[in-house]
């Protein structure tokens, strides 16, 4: 099988710069990214130590210059991602130098070197007052936990403490306090563990590249594998470049679409195309894949859209595939269409979903779109470029799509696409599930074993509130959201 995670850690030394940033700093496409938050990893850290994640984190980190940056340091627009952290430079390569002899490909990275020393500790035992009753020491199997016999107070020695967690089970008072580690506990497969030497590795055989631990970890140390390079390079070399662009890119920029689709299309592109007219097809299909299935007497039916549950469900429910539509995803029969009109044209899938280049390598589906890239990417080129909105950019896709293919984006839209096309002529319960956390597979898997649901027609969607929210938006959600629905009312 191929090894599609690399599984190095780098820790979060004081002394150090972002390699990332200093890599990219000499090429103009990401020159203007300097003043985005990329910060030595010790001011980041001694920040963070400070409590920086709390009221006063942004007022600090205002006060940190970019470097090579004199005077007042004024904020700039975007600066901040929908978490409310600095925007990470994540680190980006040539897809072909993360190619392995036996054709794999990397989704994930984990930056290179030891355990992530931030957050190693995970216990700790609140010393403030004497305890008398101890029931944290006599838990304890490794004899971790020490008293001072004067004071009574009790702390953990973590060369011996193994985080079982005993401690924290035991203790009535509720003095040892559990601190997880954000990027395990944001996973909802399981797919990260530390190993015996403290070094964070993420499973692929586990993961479902739903990008949650990316945009947990505090420190950065996760970020995706890009197609940026690939894609500038084949522009360069003057080859036929098409861009597919996902609905939710209606929550991205308080613009409208044509003005968007003409400052993608200055970039080099040849085409711009809505993956929107793929959704059309897709929802032709599953309406009568449904209405097929329910005539035969099966329980239930889920989408088949999101990338990361079909994930999910190969690796963690396979009882579960069986009532997953058959029907391909939107970007598929978009690139059908894109391949159509321009057969020797390289295809670019522009979405906020980091899945979709595992989903581009699935058995069946290679070459059906040869890069991926995310909002977050095509923003950074906007930056480098000088590429603006405005009206002098303005481009007519020729044929506009409907307005329930847009609504692909959000949360029930798939659900209301295909109640729009079957009014009338076929009633269904419908259920929505919008964020793959630990309790939502659960119950997907329960639904898989044992052939019951709640409702007939179940969407799935891996991002809470849908597209809009992927792990690789340019907007925050709350914004984005206002955005997508003023942009589809015009619609």
């Amino acid at each position: 099988a191929s090894a599609q995670v690399h599984t190095s850690f780098r820790p979060c030394r004081g002394d150090s710069r972002l390699q990332p940033g200093d890599r990219l700093q000499r090429h103009p496409v990401f020159r203007a990214q300097d003043v985005h938050g990329r910060r030595s990893r010790r001011c980041r850290c001694k920040l963070r130590e400070r409590g920086a994640l709390g009221g006063h984190a942004r007022d600090d980190r205002d006060r940190l210059h970019p470097r090579g940056q004199e005077g007042p340091y004024v904020p700039s627009e975007g600066r901040y991602d929908r978490h409310g952290r600095l925007r990470r430079m994540r680190r980006l390569r040539l897809s072909r130098d993360q190619e392995r002899m036996d054709g794999s490909f990397a989704s994930f990275r984990l930056a290179r070197g030891g355990g992530c020393r931030g957050l190693h500790r995970v216990l700790l035992l609140w010393s403030g007052r004497g305890c008398v009753a101890r029931a944290c020491e006599h838990a304890c199997p490794k004899g971790a936990i020490e008293f001072d016999p004067e004071t009574s107070q009790g702390r953990i020695n973590h060369k011996i403490c193994i985080s079982c967690g005993k401690c924290y089970a035991a203790c009535p008072y509720h003095a040892v306090v559990y601190i997880p580690v954000p990027c395990e506990e944001s996973c909802p497969v399981g797919a990260i563990s530390k190993d015996e030497y403290g070094v964070e590795h993420i499973d692929e055989t586990k993961c479902i590249y739903c990008g949650k631990c990316m945009n947990s970890c505090p420190f950065g140390a996760i970020f995706e594998i890009s197609q940026v390079f690939d894609v500038l390079q084949s522009i360069r070399r003057g080859e036929e470049v098409v861009a597919m662009i996902a609905p939710s890119i209606l929550s991205q920029y308080n613009a409208p679409t044509d003005q968007v689709y003409g400052a993608i299309k200055a970039i080099g592109f040849k085409d711009v195309i809505e993956v929107a007219r793929g959704a059309e097809i897709t929802t032709a299909n599953e309406t009568h894949e449904f209405a097929e299935k329910m005539a035969e007497g099966q329980p239930f039916m889920t989408t088949s859209c999101c990338p990361s549950y079909m994930e999910m469900a190969s690796k963690h429910a396979p009882e579960l595939k069986k009532y997953i539509s058959s029907t391909y995803s939107p970007m598929i029969y978009t690139a059908e269409i894109a391949r159509e009109k321009h057969p020797n044209a390289k295809l670019v899938f522009v979405g906020p979903c980091i899945a979709k280049r595992k989903e581009v390598r699935r058995e069946g589906l290679e070459g059906k779109v040869d890069f991926v890239l995310t909002y977050e990417e095509v923003h950074a080129i906007f930056e480098g470029m000088g590429i603006e909105m405005s009206e002098n950019l303005r481009y007519d896709i020729g044929q506009p799509s409907c307005r329930s293919a847009h609504g692909f984006a959000e949360n029930g839209g798939v659900t209301a696409a295909v109640q729009e096309l079957v009014a009338g002529k076929l009633d269904f319960t419908t259920l929505q599930i919008a964020g793959l956390n630990k309790k939502n597979v659960g119950l997907l898997k329960a639904y898989g074993k044992t052939g019951k649901a709640p409702a007939q027609f179940i969407e799935v969607m891996a991002c809470e509130g849908g597209c809009i929210s992927g792990p690789s938006v340019h907007t925050a959600y709350d914004t984005g959201r206002k955005t997508f629905i003023n942009e589809l009312q015009k619609r």
